[in-house]
């Protein structure tokens, strides 16, 4: 492929270089989910008779792929439904791979992960792999996600980490929803094996909690300033007023 993303210094620390690509595309190849969990519409849609489960046909991806895809700055083939329920998505995978497009999104509850599919991931990466997560405990985020077992999708996760090695994609992060049954373990979600993966915030502006995914954690908490002597007003400007 043509190169379409660069390096940034800054999260997610690459860029699109393809400034002619404007959409962002969003969409599910299936209306299948293997979970009902408390938040997600989804849990309805068994008592509705009309309803009618299938997966997107080869043609209809096939001509969405030749006629957005070559626009789309962003394309996540995965949001509401589960992915992983659908057996043609790993094609999907590969024809996204090869489309050219710069980032490409990946949206999964991990619980149906194993071999086989860490293996398409591998194969044809998304840049971005989110897997919702939603407790710092079995307990918490089995009652929020239908009894999902969050040990083994923690399991499979470090696997397929330890099988990408020094790759940079894809790039994983964790989508969580707040609710009042998990709002006390926001601390801890943000802790990936004994690691600090990201930050719990509030926005001054608007009063609500915010979640920030990054691959460390700074403490940039000021006094620390006076050792870069000979860098640009750094003793002045050290956060403390010291």
């Amino acid at each position: 492929m043509h190169k379409l993303i660069a390096r940034k210094n800054r999260f997610p620390w690459f860029r699109s270089v393809s400034p002619s690509r404007k959409l962002t595309v969003r969409m599910d190849t299936t209306n299948h989910c293997n979970l009902r969990c408390s938040m997600c519409p989804m849990r309805l849609s068994d008592g509705d008779p009309e309803r009618k489960w299938h997966h997107m046909s080869p043609d209809v991806f096939r001509k969405i792929r030749q006629e957005v895809f070559p626009i789309a700055r962003t394309v996540g083939i995965s949001c509401g439904a589960e992915p992983l329920t659908n057996p043609g998505f790993p094609e999907q995978l590969r024809e996204l791979y090869k489309s050219g497009v710069p980032y490409r999104e990946m949206v999964t509850n991990g619980t149906l992960l194993n071999d086989e599919w860490i293996s398409a991931i591998l194969r044809y990466p998304p840049t971005t792999l989110s897997v919702s997560i939603d407790g710092a405990t079995d307990r918490t985020h089995g009652a929020i996600r239908d009894g999902a077992d969050l040990s083994k999708t923690i399991e499979m996760l470090k696997r397929l980490v330890s099988l990408r090695g020094r790759r940079l994609f894809p790039m994983l992060c964790f989508s969580t929803t707040l609710q009042r049954d998990n709002l006390d373990e926001m601390v801890e979600i943000v802790m990936v094996d004994g690691k600090a993966r990201g930050i719990i915030t509030r926005n001054l502006v608007t009063g609500e909690i915010e979640r920030h995914g990054a691959h460390a954690v700074v403490l940039a908490t000021g006094g620390y300033g006076n050792v870069f002597f000979l860098s640009t007003n750094a003793i002045n400007s050290n956060g403390s007023a010291a």
